[in-house]
């Protein structure tokens, strides 16, 4: 009669045997290069010209009543969503809506700057491993505008911070790996 543990379709870890390390690894939000891949990439290229955007949301409603809720996501929910037609690029983009003095820039979303129009600034992004952001003016009567997607330098940076401690936490617990590895072999 075969071992009962030769007729278990897989191995199990015995009550007293340690369970075995796992390593977890999260893959890095952004490229070490942004600012090298922004600029080479040949897509990136295609999407930093200014181009025809659309929005999106609720199709399926009438006109009218697309303007009342563009209108209305932007200045209570500061969010949106916009198609890049050239592109086919699909965005959903969120805004910062507290007033002028708050942030101590321009505003994200200024209905004031020219009438019948609005002038947008997105909050920072990650396209493809990059920080970016999408600047545009839509018309309020046709909801089309045109706007392009440039390089966030800001975010790049903090990104880029983040990255780099995310590697070197890694890295260490890679070394204390080994080093564990290598007393436990010296131990046996």
């Amino acid at each position: 009669m075969a071992s009962l543990s030769a007729m278990l379709p897989y191995e199990s870890a015995g009550i007293f045997e340690q369970p075995k390390q796992k390593f977890a690894f999260k893959v890095p939000r952004v490229v070490s290069d942004q600012k090298g891949k922004f600029e080479q990439d040949d897509w990136f290229k295609k999407v930093t010209r200014a181009s025809e955007a659309r929005y999106t949301g609720n199709r399926e409603r009438p006109m009218e009543e697309r303007r009342a809720k563009f209108q209305s996501d932007l200045k209570t929910n500061g969010r949106t969503e916009l198609a890049l037609t050239q592109n086919g690029l699909n965005l959903i983009l969120e805004f910062d809506i507290s007033p002028n003095g708050y942030t101590g820039r321009a505003p994200d979303v200024d209905f004031a700057k020219e009438p019948g129009m609005v002038h947008l600034t997105s909050k920072s992004i990650i396209l493809n491993g990059v920080c970016v952001r999408w600047r545009g003016v839509f018309n309020l009567e046709s909801l089309n505008g045109t706007g392009s997607i440039e390089f966030d330098d800001e975010m790049a940076q903090e990104e880029d911070n983040r990255l780099r401690q995310q590697m070197e936490y890694y890295n260490q617990r890679i070394r204390d790996f080994n080093d564990r590895q290598k007393y436990k072999r010296e131990a046996d």
